[in-house]
């Protein structure tokens, strides 16, 4: 509900399911059905309103205050929440002392009316390290638990570095002998490059992984055929390894059926495959597209004359004693 100066108030409402800000996130400006029901005003009879507790739920009362001063004491107060919730989810916090971390946040960071979006990163990471000690020096936390300055992460998706340079940011001075700006020439290149050398590294890695594992194909080896099918009246049998097909070499099924697409595209000129029968004879079966009724044509055109491959079960060749 929105309060305005004429005294008027302006609500949306609807039924409580997260799916509709879900919804509405997903497709604003935009409406999109979001599945909830409609809210009906006559099966409630009632709306009942009541001032929320603000002794039993102090954080709504710092949200409160943080909207009243405005600038970028939201944007402190979100940071500090994210630090001190995601401390309460490692076991490093207790849940009542959230409010406790975002309340000394707020009351420690210095609160100004940010004009860009680079002022507001920069407060955001100050409440972030401001809150983080206030963790540590939480007596709930463990003495053995340093508050982590960074990480490493097994699966190299997200994230964003921005450099901690006073030439860009204001710097506290306990951490003005880790900025960007005082490192000597050479550690700079360093940082610089790092990042794009290890997603160099990365692609190199991963593409030898693919190419050590290798790729699992089919053999072009009929297992069954389908009937009706121009396969069946072209006179294939299970167990036939396809050798070429209009003496193009195919290696394994997806060459096979590649080859059968293009030779398709050929009109009704019959196609001419050779394979090697289970009894080891090499024949020449034909295709012929003009024996094709409409279904038929199009199954052949999608690489699909009615075979299927065989498939292999998976056996145990030997067992060693031990």
């Amino acid at each position: 509900m929105v309060q305005y100066r004429d005294g008027s108030v302006m609500a949306q409402l609807g039924s409580p399911d997260m799916r509709t800000p879900i919804a509405c996130a997903l497709a604003w400006p935009e409406r999109i059905e979001a599945g909830v029901a409609s809210l009906d005003f006559f099966s409630m009879g009632s709306l009942t309103f009541e001032r929320p507790d603000l002794q039993r739920f102090p954080c709504l009362g710092l949200a409160f205050a943080s909207l009243q001063s405005g600038g970028d004491a939201p944007a402190v107060l979100n940071a500090a929440n994210e630090v001190a919730v995601a401390a309460f989810l490692d076991g490093r916090l207790r849940f009542v002392d959230i409010a406790k971390v975002v309340e000394a946040t707020l009351a420690g960071v210095s609160l100004s009316a940010s004009n860009s979006l680079a002022a507001l990163l920069d407060k955001d990471g100050e409440a972030r390290r401001f809150a983080a000690n206030k963790v540590s020096a939480s007596p709930y936390a463990p003495s053995n638990v340093a508050i982590p300055s960074g990480a490493i992460s097994p699966i190299p998706l997200g994230g964003y570095v921005r450099m901690l340079d006073e030439r860009e940011m204001e710097v506290p001075a306990e951490e003005r002998h880790l900025a960007f700006n005082n490192q000597h020439v050479l550690k700079r290149m360093a940082i610089v490059v790092a990042g794009p050398l290890a997603n160099l590294i990365l692609a190199v890695v991963f593409y030898w992984a693919v190419i050590a594992g290798g790729m699992v194909q089919l053999l072009p080896q009929v297992g069954t055929v389908l009937t009706p099918s121009l396969a069946a009246t072209a006179g294939f049998q299970p167990g036939d390894q396809v050798l070429s097909v209009n003496q193009q070499p195919v290696a394994d099924w997806q060459q096979l059926r590649l080859a059968l697409v293009d030779a398709a595209g050929s009109g009704d000129v019959p196609i001419r495959v050779q394979v090697k029968t289970s009894q080891g004879a090499t024949l020449l079966r034909s295709i012929d597209p003009a024996q094709a009724d409409e279904d038929a044509l199009k199954a052949l055109e999608q690489g699909n004359p009615g075979l299927m491959p065989m498939r292999y079960l998976s056996a145990i060749g030997g067992v060693e004693e031990g």
